[in-house]
């Protein structure tokens, strides 16, 4: 089938379109006609602006919209999580809608404005992500819990919401699902402002406790509360006014706990079933000797070994 622009006629457009609606058995969409047929520019050449509705007159057909912002949205989403991927351009009006139907519903440039919607555009010159929002994707998990009748699964939530795993990562870390889903529980569980500063140092204490190490501040924040709500039971600046009112209890910036140690050298123990030199338990833990000393005073590995011992003698 020729293309070329002296030889199409108006004609031979609304035959085409005529044949590819028997072919279909149904009124076919701008896209697929673009696909099988003439492109929207060429028929806007031959009948006028606007091409396609033209074309839609030329041949008593009503145009209609299938496809809603919604729509245009979930579309988009369930396409970036079969990919993994953001999609290009191409790709979503091959399976979703066309440009000129993104124009229409978001008044705009139509896929810019689409990408900005579920948070993925790009600045011009740059190739920073602006990813969703933590508020956004903790409304799609409560979306997601009320259509299945339960927490979803990571997979559930990545293929119904349509956020992918880079998006956590970019906003609660490496450990992405786990902290969003601590960050979501407290979000449910209670009201920031309803929070007290026993609260706030009781989950620093249990964090710290967890790591066997005082945690850093972008621990604390990504797993437990923001720095808002610091401010508001603190003031100004609310960690470093947390860390005085924890006083003692809280460790040294970069020391391990000595019964974190411990409990470390009793792992490798039972591993090898026989005591371990410092070496392997240097390899085994990745604990220096200066990590040691800093706990047990000097000599650390041997401070290590005797109370490592006496703990295993009192639980035996």
């Amino acid at each position: 089938m020729s293309k070329s622009r002296t030889k199409i006629t108006a004609a031979r457009l609304i035959k085409d379109y005529r044949d590819l609606e028997r072919k279909l058995g149904r009124q076919p969409t701008s896209v697929e006609y673009a696909k099988k047929c003439h492109g929207i520019s060429m028929v806007a050449n031959v009948i006028g602006k606007p091409g396609w509705s033209t074309l839609l007159k030329a041949v008593s057909a009503k145009p209609y919209r299938t496809v809603s912002r919604k729509s245009a949205q979930d579309c988009y989403r369930r396409l970036k999580a079969e990919l993994g991927r953001i999609p290009s351009r191409k790709e979503y009006e091959e399976k979703c809608c066309s440009s000129s139907t993104l124009r229409i519903l978001f008044e705009g440039t139509g896929w810019n404005d689409l990408l900005k919607s579920v948070g993925d555009y790009r600045r011009p010159g740059t190739r920073r992500l602006i990813s969703p929002s933590k508020a956004q994707m903790v409304r799609a998990f409560s979306s997601t819990r009320r259509r299945l009748g339960k927490a979803p699964s990571f997979e559930q939530y990545q293929k119904l919401s349509g956020y992918s795993l880079m998006d956590l990562k970019y906003r609660f870390g490496e450990k992405a699902w786990r902290g969003f889903l601590t960050y979501e529980n407290n979000k449910r569980r209670a009201k920031p402002w309803s929070l007290s500063a026993e609260h706030l140092i009781l989950d620093f204490l249990k964090l710290q406790q967890e790591l066997g190490r005082r945690p850093s501040i972008g621990e604390y924040l990504s797993r437990c509360h923001t720095p808002k709500v610091l401010d508001r039971v603190f003031g100004k600046p609310g960690w470093k006014n947390m860390i005085s009112a924890i006083g003692a209890k809280a460790l040294p910036k970069n020391i391990i706990s000595a019964s974190h140690l411990v409990d470390d050298y009793i792992e490798i123990y039972k591993r090898l079933g026989e005591k371990p030199s410092f070496e392997k338990f240097r390899r085994a833990q990745q604990h220096t000797m200066k990590v040691l000393d800093r706990a047990f005073g000097r000599p650390g590995w041997s401070n290590l070994t005797i109370a490592a011992q006496r703990k295993m003698r009192r639980t035996s």
